[in-house]
Parts: structure tokens; C-alpha cells; sequence
């Protein structure tokens, strides 16, 4: 009986089903990724593989995805098609207060950091293109010459993507590292990589002049965003604004070249992991592999969301530091999705004011982690 009136339900509910024009859209387009049989461990989820393609179609659209534009000559191609066009928005923080909250689950009051925002800001293709090319050119004045290192230990935000690109844009090499590594750990990375200069956030820039000063690292030229105290002693070590870097990189607009690489094998990223099981190891990533990898990866997202649409976002709020964020957010860039910055402490109103990343910027798509899952569901 209780079969019977599970199959009667099952039926009605198939009856009432309405057409929607965004189930229909991803039905029409098909599977596009399959798992490739016998990956999927109980630790790991499966390796999945275009659909369609046979062993050797997979070999041959790799080796094209690898030896097309690599991700700077993808970017530059993006910021002069439509230059006028929004690229990014973030919100400046205005000031951040420890506020009594009561926790929806348990009913108890905690004290918590509650993060005030101000108005969105916008930064069209044209004037991200002009600042990236400066802060390249700025790193180049410092004499910081092609295939050098430079690291980049800062949380997310858009100077961590104009960063990059700036570097790329003059043949140097990427070193990224979590802006939350432990001292040793930041040490063995910046030891190893002897990076010529390191991007960094202003409350970081006591603790790598006393690992230069200390013989820990190599001596580099830190570039820092926001604000020093007014007593800060640099004790010798060379310290510059990371918007002192691209007025630098203005100035010498004529004399520095455009040096954006051509040669897909040559190594474009060092990203260290978060080494909470040891010393940090770095992964190295050609110019190839890391626009195969972005590439292949698009066809997971188009699986989940189809093609591009008129006034997308997407919100990066993820480490940038690490391969997932990073290469989705290339994926929107590439797409001419608006990028908007967040941070795990303001996705939602609980604390953040007057509303949280994911209802100011209403993404499309998003990644993350079950911790931050389960925080927006508290939030929710």
C-alpha cells in the first residue's frame, strides 16, 4: 500500500511540474564533463573529462588549450575589447566594531567583529589594463629584471589580480603564499623562491622586515597596500606603496616595454601550499598549464551555469593563493563577468553593514568550502 501511494505521489508531482526556462537551457545543452571511471577514492572526489571526446580528441584539445593564448595575452585581448565596460567592484571598509550578537542556534551571545562597508566601487577594463601595465613597469624601475621571482602575501582583494597580471606583464615570475602562513613557514617559502620583491598588506610589513633583518629571508623590496603606523621603522630595508609602485610604472610609460610572455613553457607561478602537514610546497605552473588547467575547467562551469549573460558577477572571496579561487576567477574574467571582491567575515549581514557581499553583488556563481557553506546557512 504505502508503495502504491509513493508511486501515486511521484506521478502527480511529475504532472505539475512548470517548464522553466533555466532547467530547459541546461537540459538542452547536455552533459558536458563525465568522471573518468575508477577515480572517485572516499577521500577524493572523481577526475572528470570533457564528454565525448575519446583518449585521443582528450590528447589533442589539451595540447591546443595549452599552446593557445596563455592567461595575460587572454586578459589583455579582454581589457581592449571593451574598454569602457565595468570590469571589478569591491567595497572599501570603513571601520570595523566588536558588536554583542546572539548565535540563531544556540540562542547565546557572543562578541563579534562586524565589518561596516562603504558605497561599491567600480573600475572599468581600461583603467584596470593602465594600473596592471603601471605596477609592471613600476616593478621593472625598481630593477626587478624578466624571470625574477616576486611574491605575493596578501589576502584577496583587486590588487592581488592587478598584481599578478603587472608581474606577467614583464616576464616575471609569480610567487603566491597565504596571507595567513605561519612565520616559519613564510620564511621557508620566501627563503626558497629568493623572490626580489614581495606584495604584502601593510600589518604584515613588521614581520618580513624582521625576518630580513634577522638573515631568515633574502633581502627584497616590500610593496605594501593600506596604511603604516607613523612609527614604523623600516630599519633599513626598502619599503614602498603599492600605489608609489604604479605612479613609478606611469612615469616611465615610454621607456619600459610591454613584455608579455610568449612562450607558453616558461613558469609563470610558484603557488605554495598552506603547509599544515609540514614545510610548504611549491607547485610550479607554466604559462601552458596554467591556461590548459583554467580552460578545462570552464567546462565544469558551463556544465553548471551554461553561457555567459548580460550583467553577470561573480564573487571572489576565496584565497587567491590558492588554485580553485584563482582559476575561477579567470574563467569570469574570460567570460566578461563583472569580478566583485569579498571576504569570508562579509558575505552575509551577520556581520557585515549595511549587507553582506552576496546580496550587494548577487553572483551567479560561487565556491566554497562547508565551513563557509554552513556560516550562510546560520546567516539564512
Amino acid at each position: 500500500m504505502g508503495g502504491c501511494v509513493v508511486s501515486l505521489l511521484d506521478a502527480r508531482n511529475r504532472y505539475s511540474i512548470v517548464t522553466h526556462n533555466d532547467v530547459m537551457e541546461y537540459r538542452r545543452l547536455g552533459v558536458l564533463n563525465v568522471p573518468v571511471p575508477d577515480t572517485e577514492k572516499p577521500d577524493a572526489s572523481a577526475i572528470y573529462r570533457i564528454a565525448g571526446y575519446d583518449d585521443a580528441q582528450q590528447k589533442q584539445l589539451s595540447k591546443e588549450l595549452y599552446n593557445g593564448p596563455n592567461l595575460t595575452q587572454r586578459f589583455e585581448t579582454i581589457c581592449l575589447r571593451d574598454p569602457k565596460r565595468n570590469a571589478l567592484a569591491y567595497r572599501p571598509i570603513d571601520r570595523v566594531e566588536q558588536e554583542k550578537m546572539k548565535d540563531i542556534v544556540t540562542g547565546s551571545e557572543k562578541v563579534m567583529d562586524v565589518t561596516y562597508l562603504n558605497e561599491t566601487k567600480y573600475m572599468t577594463f581600461e583603467a584596470l589594463w593602465e594600473c596592471m601595465l603601471s605596477f609592471g613597469r613600476g616593478l621593472a624601475e625598481l630593477g626587478i629584471r624578466p624571470n625574477a621571482n616576486v611574491a605575493i602575501y596578501e589576502e584577496t582583494r583587486w590588487e592581488w589580480l592587478a598584481t599578478i597580471y603587472g608581474i606577467w606583464s614583464q616576464s616575471m615570475v609569480t610567487c603566491t603564499v597565504y596571507a595567513t602562513l605561519g612565520e616559519a613557514a613564510l620564511a621557508y617559502a620566501l627563503r626558497e623562491t629568493e623572490c626580489s620583491a614581495i606584495v604584502c598588506n601593510a600589518k604584515n610589513v613588521a614581520r618580513l622586515v624582521e625576518l630580513i633583518t634577522h638573515g631568515n629571508i633574502p633581502r627584497a623590496s616590500i610593496i605594501y597596500n593600506d596604511t603604516l603606523p607613523a612609527s614604523f621603522d623600516a630599519k633599513g630595508c626598502r619599503v614602498i606603496p603599492w600605489s608609489e609602485v604604479v605612479e613609478m610604472g606611469r612615469r616611465v610609460a615610454e621607456q619600459v616595454p610591454l613584455r608579455i610572455p610568449t612562450d607558453n613553457d616558461l613558469t609563470a607561478l610558484i603557488m605554495y601550499t598552506s603547509g599544515t602537514t609540514g614545510d610548504p610546497k611549491g607547485v610550479m605552473h607554466t604559462h601552458g598549464s596554467l591556461v590548459a588547467g583554467v580552460s578545462g575547467l570552464n567546462y565544469r562551469v558551463l556544465d553548471n551555469i551554461g553561457p555567459y549573460e548580460e550583467g553577470e558577477t561573480y564573487c571572489v572571496y576565496l584565497p587567491l593563493a590558492h588554485i580553485m579561487e584563482f582559476s575561477v576567477m579567470n574563467i569570469f574574467v574570460a567570460r566578461g563577468a563583472l569580478i566583485c571582491f569579498g571576504t569570508p567575515r562579509t558575505l552575509t549581514r551577520a556581520t557585515a553593514r549595511p549587507t553582506g557581499d552576496l546580496e550587494e553583488f548577487n553572483p551567479v556563481f560561487i565556491i566554497g568550502v562547508p565551513r563557509v557553506y554552513e556560516s550562510i546557512k546560520k546567516a539564512v
